[in-house]
């Protein structure tokens, strides 16, 4: 019990520390791109709406893996079909996205993260 646990806590701290890379690291990188373009400003700010979003969306899902492997941790009776759903969307969005890309390896993190999070999601005992 206690190693799926530490599974779980693993995903969900790597999926938060992504969510702050993807604010902090990724968007400036992409602003300064932008900016190159000569793209106007009024499409930057709706675009880093959206992509701050997408920041928040992954802290939010972390922190829904986090406190799951917690529970996990606390032998408490544990819902494990919110797990899957986050896991299928980090795996489908990978993935289609992966193929629209041109077939960009970083995409296939999200992939990569979506495996993991449903392996979590599998070690799950159901109660």
């Amino acid at each position: 019990m206690k190693s799926q646990a530490l599974f779980g806590m693993t995903i969900g701290i790597l999926v938060i520390l992504s969510s702050f890379a993807h604010a902090f690291l990724g968007w400036p990188a992409m602003h300064d791109e932008l900016q190159t373009t000569n793209t106007n400003s009024d499409l930057i700010g709706a675009m880093s709406v959206g992509w701050h979003f997408g920041s928040v969306a992954m802290f939010t899902f972390g922190c829904i893996i986090l406190f799951t492997a917690v529970e996990v941790w606390q032998e408490k009776n544990v819902q494990r079909g919110y797990i899957f759903i986050i896991s299928l969307a980090y795996l489908l969005f990978g993935s289609v996205v992966f193929v629209v890309r041109n077939y960009n390896t970083h995409f296939l993190l999200f992939v990569i993260t979506g495996v993991l999070t449903g392996l979590f999601a599998l070690r799950i005992k159901r109660r």
